[in-house]
């Protein structure tokens, strides 16, 4: 019953203990399973940082990175009790039916469960991330009025709604809300600057006997457990199984050298600038939705692939945002020398391209049209995107790791359809016209990284499908159940789980996950139990 500090224990406070449940990681993922499991069983809650951030603990995230540009590995995540809900925006929308389903021109595509297996869990994720969704992700169609949203062939309209806790509205912190009852709960045992180091089987090397967990000052601790959970995050996650090599060579839960492959992201991109006609810009104006934060989304209107769109175009799907300017938002300085030189050139076309060609690379005009293109798009599988160990070494002594994110072809055509089909139905419906970034209009397009052009925010960063789930072990490395395939105690929690990633932002989906997670423990060690 206590939150401790394995840095400054003096004696092993784990000797002569064997928990029901050992969890790796404190973030929404460790913490909703730890509170729901703590109902019947002794949960050993283990945090690689501290309560709070560390630029020591942060450290350890450090990688390299050899595929398409992206952020620093260390700036992704957050090491603390709480993990990355200290710093998510919010966001918190349902996966769709079709998200589920295989696609028959993706390959790996398609989960070993469906929607309605998440359903049950909707009202309980929804009370923990201070939230206001349905079990029906919300999908409507467009109803333009005076053009306003334009009507895009063979989408509809979406939403996305906000998590946001008391009495500060800002997102859940799961540090900062539960940590008085982890405190509190006396069938909970929770270590702070615990780092799982390793992976410890039997001699059959099916069972997970311990964790081997270790503080800053080295100090190395087995924690005892029935069954082990690791929540790390997506890329932590297949770290920490493919550093478990001293029994298994290519690492626990790695027999078909999938652990850290299929590696996916939400590509966000910025894709252009809209200006509306007169009788359009009168409406979007007045529409609450678009010119502020109305509570239950972002502002801007979300358009989104039919089903049957999708299919037809063959295509993977997304959300497009028609965003308002952010001088529409923000109060803007507009008499700085940059903002006064940023005006002239984007008065004319002419001086914009100008601009463009002396700079090498594409001015943005936002704040001078009436909105922005902005997508955030699902990634095709990718067994080529992938994570794996190198030589370097952490404080531990354990690989860090390198990051080879790819985008397949697929990926590419569905940012550039999503795109072009917009700018067509913009002027198809003399709704207004569409500015393209001169980038997607490349034959061999070359999506702009971290800093290139306009791009400051390349993707979620959403971190996916690392140990994704399948009901064959060739194309997975969890089951349905979220048990590691070749073990008979190990699972897996987390977006590392997902099979594919659709494009809602994977929190909600996460605290689902591990709801249902919790479900199945608890049936699985009542019955040995009783056994």
């Amino acid at each position: 019953m206590s939150i401790s500090d394995l840095n400054t224990v003096t004696d092993d406070p784990f000797a002569g203990k064997v928990y029901d449940v050992c969890i790796c990681g404190a973030g929404p993922a460790g913490i909703t399973l730890a509170r729901k499991l703590s109902k019947q069983f002794d949960v050993c809650l283990l945090e690689a940082g501290g309560m709070e951030f560390s630029r020591e603990s942060q450290n350890f995230y450090k990688g390299s990175n050899t595929g398409e540009s992206y952020f620093l590995l260390d700036h992704c995540r957050m090491r603390h009790f709480g993990g990355s809900s200290a710093v998510w925006g919010g966001a918190c929308r349902l996966l769709d039916a079709v998200d589920f389903a295989k696609k028959p021109y993706v390959q790996y595509s398609g989960w070993p469960i469906g929607k309605q297996d998440l359903d049950p869990y909707v009202a309980e994720a929804s009370e923990i991330l201070d939230t206001d969704l349905k079990a029906q992700t919300i999908r409507y169609p467009i109803q333009p009025v005076n053009g306003w949203p334009p009507a895009v062939p063979g989408m509809e309209e979406t939403e996305f709604h906000l998590s946001r806790s008391e009495p500060y509205g800002i997102p859940t912190h799961f540090g900062h809300k539960y940590a008085d009852e982890v405190k509190q709960n006396e069938r909970i045992d929770c270590f702070i600057n615990a780092a799982v180091v390793d992976v410890m089987l039997d001699d059959a090397l099916r069972n997970v006997t311990a964790f081997e967990v270790s503080n800053f000052l080295k100090n190395r601790y087995r924690v005892n457990g029935r069954y082990f959970v690791i929540a790390a995050g997506g890329i932590e996650n297949p770290r920490i199984l493919l550093n478990a090599n001293k029994q298994k060579p290519a690492g626990v839960g790695n027999d078909q050298d999938l652990v850290g492959r299929f590696f996916a992201d939400h590509p966000h991109q910025y894709l252009g600038e809209f200006i509306l006609q007169d009788e359009t810009e009168a409406v979007a104006q007045k529409d609450p939705a678009f010119n502020q934060n109305v509570g239950y989304a972002f502002a801007g209107r979300y358009l989104t692939p039919t089903r049957e769109g999708m299919l037809q175009k063959q295509e993977l799907t997304y959300s497009l945002g028609l965003n308002p300017p952010s001088s529409k938002l923000v109060n803007q300085n507009d008499t700085d020398f940059k903002s006064k030189i940023r005006s002239i050139v984007c008065t004319t076309d002419t001086l914009r391209s100008a601009a463009e060609w002396l700079k090498g690379g594409t001015v943005s005009c936002v704040q001078w049209t009436d909105g922005y293109l902005a997508l955030q798009a699902e990634q095709e599988p990718n067994p080529e995107s992938r994570i794996t160990l190198t030589e370097a070494q952490d404080d531990f002594g354990m690989p860090r790791l390198n990051l080879h994110w790819q985008f397949t072809q697929l990926d590419k055509q569905t940012i550039k359809n999503s795109a072009f089909g917009a700018a067509k139905a913009f002027a198809e419906t003399n709704s207004g016209r569409v500015r393209l970034q001169k980038w997607l209009l490349e034959e061999d397009m070359h999506v702009p990284g971290y800093g290139e052009g306009t791009a400051s925010i390349i993707a979620g960063p959403h971190h996916m499908c690392t140990t994704r789930m399948s009901d064959d072990p060739k194309e997975g490395v969890v089951d349905k159940n979220l048990k590691v395939y070749g073990t008979d105690n190990l699972y897996m929690g987390g977006s590392s789980v997902f099979a594919t990633g659709g494009f809602s932002n994977p929190t909600f989906t996460i605290v689902q996950l591990s709801l249902r997670l919790a479900e199945h423990l608890d049936d699985v060690m009542t019955s040995s139990s009783v056994a």
